[in-house]
């Protein structure tokens, strides 16, 4: 069906005045060279993508050459004005993507520079390695009754027993030690180290404050068998903070914490072997023992780092042991690098100015609605909106956490640094413990202060390179090519929820399956948690078959391949696909096919030209059509040319105007593509065909045609009826319709049916079409190919 046009002023088109009458009442009117269709002539085709050109019926959808249609017929004003700020919000997107990267950068730099990881993490897996292989007990006696090979280690403490051999025989002659130590045979002695080499752990990690050995125990509770219990004298005890029926995670390790019983005993070099011996011999750890932690602070002067170490054991009630060892570090001066104020100084200026241009942004649109809060709100409000302010919010929170544990940490420091003159101002012996207790409380208490902030500082910083993510795919959303990707997740969206669904429901079905089966003898079965994250890896691809194997391999056999056939082989390859469709569509739909250096050369090209004068600003050029033509330019359906622009913009050259035009038509031709959906064309298909069929059997015997059904055959005549005969013969008959699907099927001009072969393909086309429109409403696309006869459903 062809097009209406619309005219730029419909009544002064009924009236049959110019568009420009009236444009010496209205100085905002200025002359331009507009060509709108009259009311009167609507009937007329217009092509499908360049809606303002006036074509032939069945030359609707016919490619165009975006320069001629400007040389022709112009461009309308509103589709110009639209590239212009399209072109605009294309530039500010392009010159945001760096302002991002440089955001990204910063962060990155800023969190190196503050946490050190590398430093922390070096000093923390020295003392590791250490504690787990050299603190050693269970030693072999040699000639002389002299210890020589100590054949366990800390992870092989399993008893009570095995708690005070390892405290007294590994760790405490490690942590305290009195003598230089010697290699094996050695027939010499280093002597007895002096009170300054004491005071240091493995060579270069100074000790601070004494050892804190502290004990939690576990409340008591009734029994879930109460018979049984009253039966065997039993008592019953419960942890209510952590469950240790299984073993517990680092993190779980590392942030117990402890309950209001906990008993707290400090160990010093001078007595700490009667003090363990006094606990061993009263019991200390019994049967109500939840959790016993070593604990202690070293200094590292070479890296500047302070680590507090913590071994702890867990007493499970079914009788194991469970044993971790949890480091927490930090460095004492974050900022000894003068560079390191630049990441922050720098961070700090970018999220501000991210932040004040969202104020102005906020602050231009309550004008635009007037202040009316409802109005602001519903426009304002969008994913993209509240992204930047997430980022901004979670930037000054980071900010805010560091500022505050960077105070707590020089606090800690000025701890560290007076620890030596505080503990000699302390009596020494019995008599001053009381007062090096209180130093070694603050001390540990300072530092628990400073880690609780340290882990929430952590866990925000984790969280905030995904809103930086965010923003960049902000940045990236007016760049076509970059924009893929989100468009193509946004697309499939809908389809992703429902296949994940299907999927869920499938994937947590093996997991309690595995739960069921396989929990009474593999540990990472044996609860729905630990379930699902072993099934999330076996999805992955890691997948601890021989241990499945080992328990029931005809088992773990069917149980692996069902799992890995259906999620892996067919859901995870369905979900590909769904993916793939949509990026495959979002693809073939890009209408702009500049890459992103493209557009960064452009950006400067156009920079340049904007410094020596030769380029007039997108916003400009719309705000000047605005002010002399009204908001009314915004809507206008006026086509114009570079003549038009020059006259508007004085500004403006020739050239950066004919270059502005070629880009909006061409633009528009791209973002709408000439084609035709089967379901708009059936109709008046389906009504030709009908029509041809009578054409065909009336005057079958005058051109030499066989109607359809007509067994005898009938020597063909040269001639055959001309259009005007058909229409005379039958009156019903549409010519508008007949001709556009006669060029349609052609793609070229027929006056006549006078040529056989044209009659013969029209006929088949039509018919087929009819075939169609009866036994189908799928929505398609009619391409007119250039060969005649064809066309491509």
């Amino acid at each position: 069906a062809a097009v209406t046009a619309v005219a730029t002023d419909a009544s002064d088109a009924e009236a049959g005045s110019s568009p420009t009458d009236g444009a010496a009442d209205d100085p905002r009117k200025k002359p331009l060279s507009m060509r709108t269709l009259p009311l009167e002539q609507q009937t007329v085709g217009r092509h499908q993508s360049y809606y303002w050109v006036e074509v032939e019926p069945g030359h609707e959808t016919e490619n165009m050459d975006p320069k001629y249609v400007l040389e022709e017929w112009g461009c309308p004003e509103r589709v110009f004005l639209q590239t212009c700020d399209d072109e605009r919000s294309q530039e500010e997107s392009v010159k945001s993507l760096p302002f991002a990267l440089i955001l990204v950068i910063l962060y990155a730099l800023m969190n190196i520079a503050h946490e050190s990881q590398v430093r922390t993490r070096g000093v923390e897996e020295a003392l590791d390695f250490q504690i787990s292989e050299n603190a050693n007990f269970a030693f072999s006696t040699g000639e002389g009754g002299g210890m020589y090979m100590g054949h366990k280690t800390f992870n092989d403490v399993n008893s009570y027993a095995d708690f005070w051999s390892w405290t007294n025989l590994g760790l405490m002659p490690m942590y305290f030690p009195t003598e230089a130590s010697v290699s094996e045979g050695a027939d010499f002695s280093l002597g007895p180290l002096s009170a300054d080499e004491r005071e240091f752990f493995f060579w270069h990690n100074r000790k601070v404050g004494g050892m804190r050995l502290k004990k939690d125990v576990f409340p008591a509770k009734e029994c879930l068998n109460d018979i049984m219990a009253e039966h065997y004298n039993l008592t019953c005890f419960s942890a209510a903070d952590l469950d240790v029926r299984l073993a517990p995670t680092y993190f779980e390790a590392q942030w117990a914490p402890f309950g209001d019983e906990a008993v707290t005993v400090w160990l010093e070099s001078g007595d700490y072997a009667d003090v363990l011996r006094r606990l061993e011999s009263e019991g200390w750890i019994d049967g109500q023992t939840a959790r016993v932690q070593v604990a202690f602070l070293v200094y590292n002067a070479p890296h500047d780092v302070l680590v507090s170490l913590s071994l702890d054991f867990f007493f499970s009630r079914s009788g194991h042991i469970w044993k971790h060892v949890t480091h927490q570090s930090y460095v004492l001066e974050p900022y000894a690098e003068w560079y390191s104020y630049i990441w922050d100084i720098g961070f700090i200026f970018h999220i501000s100015t991210i932040f004040l241009t969202e104020l102005i942004e906020m602050g231009r649109g309550l004008r635009r609605s007037r202040f009316r809060l409802r109005k602001f709100l519903r426009s304002y409000l969008g994913f993209w909106n509240a992204v930047d302010w997430v980022s901004i919010i979670m930037a000054y929170a980071l900010l805010i956490l560091w500022f505050i544990r960077y105070a707590d940490l020089k606090e800690l420091e000025g701890d560290v640094r007076d620890y030596p003159v505080q503990l000699a101002s302390c009596p020494s012996g019995p008599a001053g413990l009381e007062c090096r207790t209180a130093i070694y409380v603050k001390l540990h208490g300072d530092y628990a202060t400073v880690a609780t902030q340290s882990r929430d500082l952590s866990l925000l910083g984790a969280f905030y390179p995904i809103c930086i993510m965010l923003r960049l795919f902000k940045a990236f959303q007016a760049q076509p090519k970059l924009a893929i990707v989100s468009m193509t997740l946004y697309r499939s969206a809908g389809d992703l929820i429902h296949f994940g669904i299907v999927f869920l429901t499938a994937f947590f079905s093996f997991v309690l399956a595995g739960v069921a089966y396989f929990g009474r003898v593999l540990e990472d079965f044996s609860d729905f948690n630990r379930a699902l994250v072993t099934c999330t890896q076996a999805f992955l691809g890691e997948f601890d078959y021989e241990e499945m194997d080992a328990q029931n391999r005809a088992s773990a056999f069917a149980f692996l391949l069902v799992f890995q056939v259906s999620m892996f082989l067919i859901l995870l390859n369905m979900l590909i696909a769904i993916v793939m469709d949509q990026y495959a569509e979002t693809k073939g739909q890009l209408h702009s096919g500049d890459t992103i250096w493209a557009e960064c050369f452009e950006l400067c090209s156009r920079s340049w030209h904007k410094w020596r004068g030769t380029w007039v600003p997108f916003a400009e050029i719309k705000a000047t059509f605005i002010a002399q033509r009204g908001k009314e330019a915004l809507r206008s359906e006026a086509v114009m040319k570079a003549k038009d622009v020059v006259e508007i913009v004085k500004k403006i050259d020739e050239v950066q105007a004919q270059s502005l035009l070629e880009k909006s038509v061409e633009t528009w031709g791209q973002s709408h593509p000439t084609q035709v959906e089967l379901k708009s064309v059936l109709g008046p298909v389906s009504k030709s065909a009908a029509l041809a069929r009578q054409v065909n059997t009336r005057f079958a015997g005058q051109a030499g045609v066989v109607p359809a059904g007509t067994k005898h055959k009938k020597e063909p005549t040269d001639h055959l009826p001309a259009l005007d005969e058909i229409l005379e013969t039958v009156p019903e008959l549409n010519t508008d319709h007949l001709i556009r699907a006669a060029r349609l099927a052609m793609n070229r001009d027929i006056k006549s049916f006078k040529e056989k072969d044209a009659a013969k393909h029209l006929q088949q086309l039509l018919e087929g079409l009819a075939i169609l429109a009866q036994g189908s409403n799928t929505p398609a696309t009619i391409h007119a190919s250039s060969s005649p006869g064809v066309v491509q459903v």
